[in-house]
């Protein structure tokens, strides 16, 4: 599970226009960094999953840790009045891996809660619980 830092405050100061295009910029950079196997979608909000098949967990937080480091390093653009602007965006993510009995329920709320300690240890950062 992956929660964009700070973003309110894009979609405050630039508006939501702004935000939209942000937001397609990360998706873009998911798509980018995941294979056709894996998918990616928006949960909600400024919030995305990425669900991966068959990787062993060391696998998949070098991943993830990939996509916090390309949303990190990438200069957003965004137009807002007729001007160009740039902006920096980390992300936080909560990696959970699939364990027996698990529901997507579970595994989700799994994330969620890692995706928590993400923002609780200072956020641009990947946690797990599992």
């Amino acid at each position: 599970m992956i929660d964009l830092d700070n973003f309110k405050a894009v979609n405050d100061h630039l508006g939501h226009q702004a935000g939209d295009m942000v937001l397609q910029q990360v998706a873009a950079i998911l798509t980018a960094s995941t294979r056709s196997q894996d998918t990616v979608g928006r949960y909600g909000g400024e919030e995305f999953i990425v669900a991966l098949a068959d990787v062993a967990p060391h696998i998949a937080w070098d991943i993830s840790e990939r996509i916090r480091t390309s949303i990190a390093n990438n200069s957003f653009h965004v137009k807002q009045d007729h001007a160009d602007a740039h902006l920096s965006i980390t992300a936080s993510l909560g990696l959970s891996h699939l364990k027996a009995g698990d529901t997507v329920t579970t595994l989700i709320l799994r994330a969620d809660q890692s995706l928590y300690l993400a923002k609780a240890s200072g956020k641009n950062c990947v946690k797990s619980l599992s």
